[in-house]
């Protein structure tokens, strides 16, 4: 991983964004004061009465 982060470029595909997390993506905003973040989606689906976790996902 650290041969990888150190070769990649500014143009590469498949970066590497953090060595402690490596799923790590970035996230393009769209707005001028902030354009990207660096992060995973995640989607939750939870009951409505329990607040059981029904289903979890990286996207």
């Amino acid at each position: 991983m650290a041969n990888r982060l150190l070769v990649q470029k500014k143009d590469s595909s498949n970066k590497l964004y953090s060595l402690h997390a490596p799923e790590t993506y970035c996230i393009a905003k769209g707005k001028a004061a902030k354009p990207y973040e660096f992060g995973c989606k995640v989607s939750l689906v939870l009951t409505h009465k329990q607040g059981l976790a029904l289903s979890s996902g990286i996207a």
